[in-house]
């Protein structure tokens, strides 16, 4: 799984960084970085880089912020003077200038150095000159763990943890076509916040007591065994994920009702299960073509979500960009896929085919190419052609890419 590491550099040159305190996943693998695209502060400066280490090594340089006096003293708080002390002896004896002037005899020393090695000697004017890093303009959107969601999403997010904090329990709906990232946004939420992840298939469910839990008989006396699902509810701190809620028979929908209403408690065999604190009930429902088998979703449901979040499509260049931080193909590649995959998706749509052209698709055609085996439209035979219905379908999307 991909890390993100927050390092402190120094710009030494237009577009290029020496580390003086760094993970020492990332200090080991070099002490200079180079990205002039995202390196954008004045040579000099102090910078805090965001970076990211994929799996295989490689690093990827997210962003570039130009540091104050105050938010250099913050950080070197937060990451420990000892531990700055040896990231800065070792990095010093390897010639980095700047840190020579920390020696371990005087904190507040290594840190004024610091800083008029970014501003000049007037430090005390530093809060009020301080000059602003060049930024990207924002589309919108954010990264949220793997994902790339609008900010709008992660503020609704923020505001159902706040609601649970204070009701006990909150109760989100995802909506969306499949692949569109509905059921790794709840996983990244449970991640980010500590929960409990608990997933249930709601398509194969066919009883309350799949639900909540069934009778035994054990040593002559009958028990309550309760599922993971009441386990999680009853403990708290838990997302719980009610996959596809939509192909839930209508007639289980009672079954929930009373955990999803502000009275958050049920009874089964006179087995009582109220809600712990905490606790966020996702539900997620697919929604276009290629979706058979799901039931409109009882209105008494949808009346109890706090918040429905629409999962849309990606962008063309959000998109690309997932593939080149979640695969590791070049931009090139990455753009050529998804230009490909925009021609599938019309053939799809227009022909309402049941054939996942999803962003799941789009990636798992990135990891076949990354391979360097296979070429993008030998992949895509083996993604989406190989998947059509009939021979027929896998011919129409074939012949939708000739000339592309």
């Amino acid at each position: 799984m991909a890390t993100i590491h927050v390092v402190l550099a120094k710009v030494v040159n237009e577009g290029v960084a020496k580390l003086f305190y760094a993970h020492p996943s990332i200090q080991k693998t070099s002490l200079i970085l180079n990205n002039k695209s995202v390196i954008k502060a004045p040579t000099g400066s102090i910078v805090q880089l965001q970076i990211k280490m994929m799996p295989s090594g490689k690093r990827i340089l997210l962003r570039c912020e130009a540091m104050s006096y105050t938010s250099i003293q913050q950080f070197i708080n937060s990451v420990g003077i000892d531990s700055m002390r040896k990231a800065s002896i070792r990095s010093a004896s390897e010639g980095y200038p700047v840190t020579t002037a920390f020696d371990g005899s005087d904190d507040k020393a290594y840190l004024i150095k610091a800083v008029i090695a970014r501003f000049g000697d007037d430090t005390e004017q530093v809060n009020n000159d301080e000059p602003q890093v060049e930024e990207e303009p924002s589309d919108g959107f954010t990264q949220y763990g793997e994902l790339f969601i609008p900010e709008i999403i992660l503020r609704a997010l923020r505001a159902a943890k706040d609601i649970a904090s204070k009701a006990k329990a909150a109760n989100v709906l995802l909506v969306g076509p499949s692949g569109n990232g509905k059921t790794s946004l709840a996983h990244e939420f449970a991640s980010e916040n500590g929960f409990q992840f608990v997933k249930v298939n709601c398509s194969v469910v066919r009883d309350p007591e799949e639900w909540f839990g069934y009778r035994e008989a054990i040593d002559g006396s009958t028990v309550f065994v309760e599922t993971d699902f009441t386990k999680a509810v009853k403990a708290g701190n838990a997302v719980i994920l009610l996959d596809e809620i939509n192909r839930l028979e209508p007639y289980l929908h009672n079954s929930l009702m009373p955990l999803l209403d502000e009275t958050r408690r049920t009874s089964i065999h006179g087995n009582n299960i109220e809600v712990g604190d905490n606790v966020i009930f996702f539900c997620t429902m697919n929604l276009g073509i290629g979706f058979v088998g799901t039931f409109l979703l009882d209105t008494a449901v949808k009346n109890r979500m706090d918040a429905t979040i629409v999962m849309e499509k990606l962008s063309f260049d959000r998109e690309v960009q997932l593939l080149i931080e979640r695969v590791g193909v070049t931009k090139t590649v990455a753009s050529r896929i998804v230009t490909l995959m925009d021609k599938l998706r019309d053939v799809v749509i227009r022909n309402e085919m049941e054939v996942d052209i999803s962003i799941r698709s789009s990636l798992k055609v990135a990891r076949m190419v990354n391979t360097e085996i296979v070429d993008i439209r030998e992949a895509l035979t083996f993604v989406i052609f190989n998947n059509a219905e009939d021979v027929e379908q896998a011919k129409m999307l074939a012949d939708a890419l000739i000339g592309a």
